[in-house]
Formats: C-alpha cells, sequence, structure tokens
C-alpha cells in the first residue's frame, strides 16, 4: 500500500475525504488491514469484489468461503464477517424479550434485515406472552431456496416448554416475492390446527422479502 500516494491509500482517503468517498474495494481494505506477501491489502479486497460480484455477494458467503480467496486467511475473513454483522445489527430493530409486538410490520422491520442475504428459507417461532410481549424467537428449521420444511411438531415444541400463550410464525422468501405459495397457505391451515389442539393462539404467519411482506392475519388467511 506504500506505493500508492498518501492521499490515495484507503485508510487515509477516510480521515481526509470521508468514508463516502471510497469505493467498496477500499472499504474492505480497511476491514481486512493488510495484505499479504505478494499483495496489498486493496489489491486482495479488489480480488473479493471481483470473485463475488459486489457487497452483497460478499455478505452472502460464508467465512470459509472468503478464505478460500488466496491471502485471505480465517482471520480477515472473520474480520470480514463481523463488520457486516455490526451493519446488520445497526439497521435491524431488535425484538428482544420483553418488548410488545404490536403488528405485522414490527415483525417486518426486524427480520427483512436478518434475512436480507439468506439463500434459504428460514421458518422463525416468535414466541409471546398473553399481553404479546416477546419471551424468544426460535429458529424452527432451515430449508432450500424455494422450501422451508416444518412440521406442525417442531414448530410447537419451543412454545409449549416456554409456557407461550400465543405465537407468530416468520419465514422467508429468498425469491423476493412474498405472495404465500399454496404450500405456505397448507402449512400454514396445519399450524393454526395445531395450535388450536395445543391451546396456543396463532396470531400470525409472517412471510418476509427485502422489500414487501405478507401477513396472514391481515390478509384474512388465519
Amino acid at each position: 500500500m506504500r506505493q500508492l500516494p498518501i492521499a490515495d491509500r484507503p485508510r487515509e482517503k477516510l480521515l481526509y475525504r470521508g468514508e463516502r468517498f471510497l469505493s467498496d474495494a477500499e472499504l474492505i481494505a480497511i476491514i481486512i488491514r493488510t495484505g499479504s506477501e505478494k499483495r496489498t491489502a486493496l489489491h486482495l479486497a479488489q480480488e473479493l469484489i471481483r470473485r463475488f460480484g459486489d457487497l452483497r455477494g460478499l455478505a452472502n458467503r460464508s467465512a470459509q468461503e472468503l478464505s478460500t480467496i488466496k491471502g485471505i486467511g480465517k482471520a480477515k475473513a472473520a474480520q470480514i464477517k463481523a463488520a457486516f454483522e455490526i451493519a446488520t445489527r445497526l439497521i435491524t430493530r431488535p425484538l428482544t424479550q420483553g418488548i410488545k409486538v404490536s403488528s405485522g410490520e414490527d415483525i417486518y422491520l426486524n427480520y427483512k434485515e436478518r434475512f436480507r442475504y439468506a439463500k434459504r428459507e428460514f421458518f422463525i417461532a416468535i414466541l409471546l406472552d398473553s399481553g404479546n410481549k416477546i419471551i424468544k424467537d426460535v429458529e424452527v428449521s432451515i430449508g432450500s431456496l424455494t422450501q422451508s420444511i416444518v412440521t406442525p411438531r417442531e414448530a410447537f415444541t419451543e412454545a409449549i416448554r416456554e409456557s407461550a400463550a400465543n405465537i407468530i410464525f416468520v419465514h422467508n422468501h429468498p425469491s423476493g416475492s412474498s405472495k404465500p405459495s399454496d404450500e405456505d397457505i397448507a402449512v400454514t391451515k396445519k399450524l393454526k390446527e395445531t395450535a388450536d389442539i395445543v391451546g396456543i393462539r396463532m396470531l400470525d404467519h409472517i412471510i418476509v422479502s427485502v422489500d414487501s411482506y405478507a401477513s396472514f392475519a391481515d390478509e384474512g388467511l388465519l
């Protein structure tokens, strides 16, 4: 990096001009800090962007995938993943224990960022007390790109254990559309039937995509 003029070095450029003037590769170079024996941090960052397309593609890769780039070991891969996780937490509205859920939008604003780079469908159960305050959320299952596999038994196990009074289910559509599929409707019907049997009130099933969400309760599908 020393062969670059001081004003063009990523760290100095950020300090003198501001972070908005840096390219994606320059920002990544600051995160990984050092280069390898033959390549600078900026060269490594440029290779990461070239290989994975853009910041979104980079964020969507595991630490193991990142470390396949020559010069990016486990430490640098961990630094990159940590930076993206910090960004996600900053823009995610936390639904922590004791917080009252008032609407489907509350759920959407939290989970859209959590699912933004997900390649597969994640099925989540949000356990609530009788006042609709969060007890905890539970990852019930992980499916494929177009399908989340969940059974009523899996969906309600933790809710019964925690003596939840109410429950909301959430899953994402990596395809980008939040429109419920026929399978989503069928699964929701089974979950509602099970909820009635075990005495837990099912308040909603929400499908989340990056730009929109669908609420079964709002659409009268429960």
